[in-house]
């Protein structure tokens, strides 16, 4: 009977063992240890270890992984901070120009839209960067459009109004095109197109919208300037009706009409009738 008991405290010991081995592999994590076939004292022994040397290995693997860690940590320290995303790209794309801009004005601007335009078209021509810009003939009906266009006509830009829906284009330098569904840069999706023939196509489409546009000249705030009597008279001139018949319709005497068409030639800096016509004409005065 005694030996049965010290079989079963034996026993009892084993199970122990047991269980206290598939605690020490639970926090081994899934590192390989050796498979224990025996179940006597002796293999118990030679379990814990099997299982001491994997818990070795695993705290030297450990600890590489902290030095790796605090090593990575010193190198992201050392390392120079990375410049912030502009929060509006296609302006600084533009602004970045080195030699040419060639922009078109998605409708309908703004006046905001325009002040927007003009502070960076000043910025770029006084860097010596040349410009063109395409208007969507609604800026002429913008108020404020007009002296816009006057103020942007003298810093040197070559102005053109044109009567097709187009989005915000901007052709930089020849090397990339920006494009935006907005007004202008920063509002919507923007594209930027860099392959040589995608901005070849959008040049070339550009260069043929520029040829049908017509041209603005400094001057332009004569829209705002010339009066009521004086746009009907060009209308009415540019439809060929006869003088006699235009100084009735306005209930004038010729030689008051005559007065009413030199002051909208100088307004207009024509140098004839003809020419004061077509200056009406491209500031989209005549519709």
């Amino acid at each position: 009977m005694h030996s049965v008991g010290i079989a079963r405290k034996d026993h009892a010991a084993v199970r122990s063992g047991h269980r206290q081995t598939t605690a020490l592999r639970a926090v081994g994590g899934a590192l390989p240890s050796p498979s224990v076939e025996t179940a006597g004292p002796s293999s118990l022994e030679g379990e814990l270890d099997a299982v001491e040397a994997v818990l070795t290995r695993a705290q030297a693997a450990l600890k590489e992984q902290l030095a790796r860690a605090r090593s990575l940590r010193r190198e992201l320290a050392e390392m120079p901070r990375l410049a912030p995303v502009p929060k509006e790209p296609g302006r600084e794309l533009v602004l970045s120009a080195r030699r040419e801009v060639w922009v078109a004005l998605a409708p309908p601007p703004s006046l905001a839209c325009l002040k927007d335009a003009e502070a960076q078209f000043a910025e770029l021509t006084s860097q010596g960067v040349a410009l063109r810009a395409l208007y969507p003939r609604t800026v002429l009906a913008v108020d404020g459009g007009a002296e816009h266009l006057e103020r942007t006509a003298e810093l040197g830009v070559e102005c053109r109004v044109v009567d097709i829906q187009q989005v915000f284009t901007a052709v930089v330098d020849q090397e990339f095109v920006f494009m935006a569904a907005g007004l202008r840069p920063g509002e919507e999706g923007e594209t930027v197109f860099r392959a040589p023939r995608d901005v070849a196509l959008l040049r070339q489409s550009f260069e043929q919208t520029w040829r049908s546009a017509r041209r603005v000249h400094p001057g332009s705030r004569a829209r705002q300037r010339l009066t009521a009597e004086q746009l009907t008279m060009l209308r009415l001139m540019n439809s060929g009706v006869k003088d006699e018949k235009i100084a009735r319709l306005l209930g004038v005497s010729s030689r008051t009409l005559s007065r009413l068409m030199a002051g909208a030639m100088e307004e207009l800096e024509a140098r004839s009738r003809f020419e004061a016509g077509a200056r009406a004409a491209e500031l989209g005065l005549l519709s």
